[in-house]
């Protein structure tokens, strides 16, 4: 019970100080799945500390009056907090940073047609060890690293923490689609082309009918089988996907 009890007073001590640090920082409202991202890098298990409440329940229980929660009004599931001294009528953008108002689920924009390469896609959805910073390489080939805290780099681009989306910080849909903003950011930030670190297209495998004719045919019979040269000068030039 003590041991509970100290995680609560932990908890409590960490959730204004981090929501604050990052609203002040860009005057965005906060993703609570941030904060609880920024809880787990300080050591603090909020689930385990809380069992069955969830994170948004502690806050409007025990800590009202310094934290404050909205929903996005377009998918309820969406929660952010801010600092309950700001007025979000007053010059504050309502949206958190990584986004802009969610859609609803039947508007939702097709899945972007571009792929990453895995180690990009890594270096933002893996856990970052506390007193690490990443950094990705991309040459030879694009690859991510973690590298103790002070250690010098010769090269590499920095990752920053807050654009690392861990599995279960959000729902599935919406983290995918934040770690592609993210990826799509750093990139834009560091003049890296996303052609560059982008999985390429398989092309379709294309064939001539001739080929298709060729191929349906038992290798047993093709030594009976006659066309007429105009017939298979024809079939040559007609391709097939």
């Amino acid at each position: 019970m003590a041991e509970k009890d100290e995680g609560i007073a932990k908890l409590k001590e960490a959730i204004p100080r981090i929501v604050t640090e990052q609203f002040e920082s860009d005057r965005r409202v906060v993703f609570l799945a941030k904060v609880g991202q920024r809880l787990r890098r300080e050591g603090l298990d909020f689930k385990e500390v809380l069992g069955d409440v969830g994170l948004a329940k502690f806050i409007r229980d025990e800590l009202a009056g310094e934290v404050e929660l909205t929903h996005d009004p377009h998918d309820p599931k969406v929660v952010s907090a801010y600092p309950s001294s700001v007025d979000l009528s007053q010059e504050v953008d309502p949206r958190p940073r990584l986004g802009t108002r969610a859609t609803l689920p039947s508007q939702r924009p097709p899945s972007t047609s571009r792929l990453f390469i895995r180690d990009i896609w890594y270096a933002f959805s893996h856990p970052l060890e506390a007193g690490k910073t990443r950094y990705v390489r991309l040459t030879p080939a694009p690859a991510y690293r973690d590298i103790p805290d002070g250690e010098e780099v010769e090269d590499g681009f920095k990752v920053s923490p807050e654009d690392i989306i861990p599995t279960g910080t959000a729902p599935a849909y919406d983290r995918n689609r934040m770690i592609i903003r993210n990826i799509e950011k750093w990139a834009a930030e560091n003049g890296i082309p996303l052609d560059e670190i982008s999985e390429r297209p398989r092309k379709k495998a294309v064939g001539t009918a001739l080929d298709v004719l060729l191929n349906s045919i038992p290798p047993a019979d093709l030594s009976r089988v006659s066309m007429p040269l105009d017939v298979i000068r024809i079939l040559r030039l007609k391709t097939v996907d």
